[in-house]
């Protein structure tokens, strides 16, 4: 990557690494790179993703010796819309090692144990994902203790040498050993005895033990590989929290077990179904990061205040509403499990026919697929452009180093000032965390606890209040109080203060200055931070 940024600096277009992420003294709003930098760096992700065709059509042969399905395969997978919104949509680093670790699949498959090893032990410096892919996969074709182990020490090469140059960096320390994935891989567990049995391990035990234990015909082989790596590749994110765009790992195997199975255009209806559970879901939990915000609109002369979030298109559970489509979207990845164990391990013919060529399949789920955020974002946008609404506030919440100050619990008060931009406001928006509890007792019938948001004024005076249940409030996301209130005055400061009896409620805010015009209270004492949120005042 900073070889691929060179010539920018040489140009002059960059003189520092501030250019990349700076943000406006006098505005809370990120300027982001300019057009010509930012594709600059998205081509060199493009042509990654270019060359993991190249990649998957060489993996293709493999399996079919026939240039033309080889083709059709690889134009299946380069238009899977889980893999087109994770490369074109919400793009980050994650091509790189999905590209090294399909070449390690196809050296693989090629025997090739040692160049295998190397591949993926370069994919291994960019996330960790890859070595799930890597054991069973080896044991698949590799019995000899001896060479399962020499390719162990060449996988873990790569990431030693770059321990061994940078473990003393306090930023490599902070960025990489403190990078918050590296501790999701323990957060699956249950207890026995009172000691943790960590589940994705045991999982990745047994699948280590079924790719190592059992012997199957070469042809077969081909395929327990193939699946090997698509159960590699989904395990982890049924047994953690993700990101959007990791969801990329498991597209390749999904895309050639779909064509190996025969039945691509059966799995393709399955696999539509799973990006709308995803973009559902994405677009509730990732508000104003992985939705219309990541859209540059203002190509179009629009300039979004979003006042309405696409999440809310799919709010249709109330506070339910994340978990349904998580659940939905999870129950996609069991079924490609599932249902392509029965066709790829169970009913396997000798004679197998060919998948045929029927590129009207492949158009059908690239344009289905996209209209599946598409459509819904630019529904998003016209609602935004429609409310006669101006928001400000502090929306940079997970986009930047975020925190929280801990439990609002009795005799605490989080605050964050504001300056009125008119003399009326619609409603408060603030990013809430419940720390994954809510504290209901239905059986009792008792209320639950509650939190208390007040507007104060200059003065010290209580304008407006509203009291909400926590069992109402939705966990690590944007929640909007309907606070309608004429009595400001414009260009005056106010407060918004938070308050409970005994509510396991944090205010999460970002760790810097992000609303010039106001900051962040907590228990009467000032920070150099500003909460999460957002106000709607009249246009």
């Amino acid at each position: 990557m900073a070889l691929w940024l060179y010539p920018l600096k040489m140009l002059g277009f960059s003189t520092n690494a501030e250019t990349f992420q700076t943000f406006s003294s006098f505005l809370s709003q990120v300027q982001t790179l300019p057009t010509f930098e930012t594709y600059w760096i998205k081509a060199l992700t493009s042509l990654s993703y270019a060359a993991s065709g190249l990649v998957f059509y060489r993996i293709a042969l493999v399996y079919w010796q026939d240039v033309a399905l080889a083709k059709y395969a690889t134009a299946a997978w380069l238009t899977m819309p889980l893999a087109v919104f994770s490369q074109f949509i919400f793009s980050q680093v994650d091509v790189f090692y999905i590209l090294l670790s399909m070449l390690g699949m196809l050296m693989l498959l090629r025997r090739r144990v040692y160049l295998a090893a190397l591949f993926f032990g370069l994919s291994l410096t960019f996330k960790y994902f890859p070595a799930f892919i890597f054991l069973p996969c080896l044991l698949a074709f590799e019995k000899r203790v001896s060479r399962v182990a020499l390719s162990c020490l060449i996988v873990i090469a790569p990431v030693a040498l770059i321990e061994l140059v940078y473990h003393r960096s306090a930023s490599y320390q902070e960025l990489v050993h403190g990078f918050y994935a590296v501790e999701l891989v323990y957060s699956a567990l249950v207890y026995v005895g009172g000691l943790g049995v960590y589940l994705l391990f045991a999982a990745f035990t047994v699948l280590c033990g079924i790719a190592y234990f059992t012997d199957v015909s070469q042809d077969a082989q081909l395929r327990k590989a193939a699946y090997l790596w698509l159960a590699a590749s989904i395990i982890p994110f049924l047994l953690f929290f993700w990101s959007p765009q990791w969801l990329i790992l498991a597209a390749p195997p999904i895309a050639l077990t779909s064509m190996l199975s025969h039945r691509f255009g059966m799995y393709s209806k399955l696999d539509l179904f799973g990006m709308f559970m995803f973009i559902a879901y994405v677009s509730i939990m990732f508000s104003l990061n992985v939705d219309t915000a990541i859209i540059k609109t203002e190509w179009l002369g629009i300039g979004l205040d979003y006042s309405f979030l696409l999440g809310e298109l799919f709010d249709w559970f109330g506070t339910h509403s994340a978990s349904v489509f998580l659940s939905g979207f999870t129950g996609y990845l069991i079924l490609q499990l599932v249902l392509k164990f029965k066709h790829m391990v169970v009913d396997v013919p000798n004679d197998a026919p060919s998948p045929i060529v029927h590129y009207g399949y492949v158009r059908r789920y690239f344009y289905l697929g996209l209209l599946i955020f598409a459509l819904p974002a630019s529904v998003a946008v016209l609602k935004d452009e429609m409310n006669d609404e101006s928001v400000v506030g502090n929306r940079w919440v997970f986009w930047v180093e975020t925190m929280h100050y801990g439990e609002l619990r009795s005799g605490r008060v989080f605050e964050q000032t504001f300056v009125a931009q008119d003399d009326s406001m619609n409603w408060v928006s603030l990013f809430l965390t419940t720390f994954g509890k809510k504290s209901v007792n239905a059986f009792a019938m008792k209320r639950d606890d509650e939190v208390v948001l007040e507007i104060v004024d200059v003065h010290g005076r209580v304008i407006a209040s509203l009291t909400r249940r926590v069992s109402q409030l939705r966990d690590g996301r944007w929640n909007r109080f309907a606070i309608q209130l004429d009595a400001l005055r414009k260009g005056e400061l106010y407060t918004i203060r938070l308050t409970s009896a005994n509510a396991s409620v944090g205010w999460w805010a970002t760790a810097g200055d992000y609303y010039r015009e106001g900051r962040a209270i907590v228990d009467g004492s000032a920070r150099d931070s500003d909460f999460g949120f957002r106000i709607g005042f009249p246009r």
